[in-house]
């Protein structure tokens, strides 16, 4: 289980100390997530690597934002693969994530709201395959469309938790999807 049981813990007991607070025509968010990225390719086991998100956002109206988001890997994760009758330990690591969206937002009640993310992402991985003391490392970049969906819980007018689950990248061979714990600071432009 890749969305931990501490990150659903805190972000439903933030819900008793929210206080009344929905995103505004105007306002800018800042905030971060903790990704644990499933990447799944065909004849391979999947691994997950962890990636660190910072987002940044602004919203045309209460229920549509532009966001930006960039990210970079915290942690590999390997498994073991058959090639050619060698048994390869395969480590995957994300260097890096880019991307542009759309986001929908559907305000459920004064703290409490989901939405949709739509866009565009660039992501690079790093493989190594070793065998015994050798290895070598690849690196490749992709880009695609992207999509997900997820949910705020303010727990202050200027701040919420967030958690999430994001398709960034679904091509012929292979996914990159997420499952992601975070917050973003509320703002209006120009208040700093």
């Amino acid at each position: 289980m890749r969305f931990s049981a501490l990150g659903v813990f805190i972000t439903l007991s933030a819900v008793s100390f929210a206080v009344a607070a929905q995103p505004e025509s105007g306002k800018s968010y800042i905030g971060g997530q903790y990704a644990s990225v499933g990447y799944d390719e065909d004849g391979f086991p999947e691994v997950e690597p962890s990636a660190l998100v910072l987002r940044g956002g602004q919203f045309i109206n209460e229920n549509f934002a532009i966001e930006g988001r960039f990210g970079f890997g915290l942690s590999d994760d390997s498994a073991a693969a058959n090639v050619n009758g060698y048994d390869v330990d395969v480590a995957i690591d994300i260097e890096r994530i880019f991307g542009v969206y759309g986001k929908g937002y559907l305000p459920v009640n004064e703290v409490f709201g989901v939405y949709g993310v739509f866009g565009f992402t660039d992501a690079k991985l790093e493989a190594t395959g070793s065998i015994g003391s050798v290895s070598e490392t690849v690196s490749e970049s992709d880009s695609g469309f992207s999509y997900g969906i997820g949910f705020d819980v303010f727990v202050k007018d200027n701040l919420s938790v967030n958690g999430e689950y994001m398709s960034y990248l679904d091509e012929s061979g292979y996914t990159a999807d997420a499952l992601s714990f975070g917050g973003s600071f509320h703002f209006e432009p120009g208040s700093f």
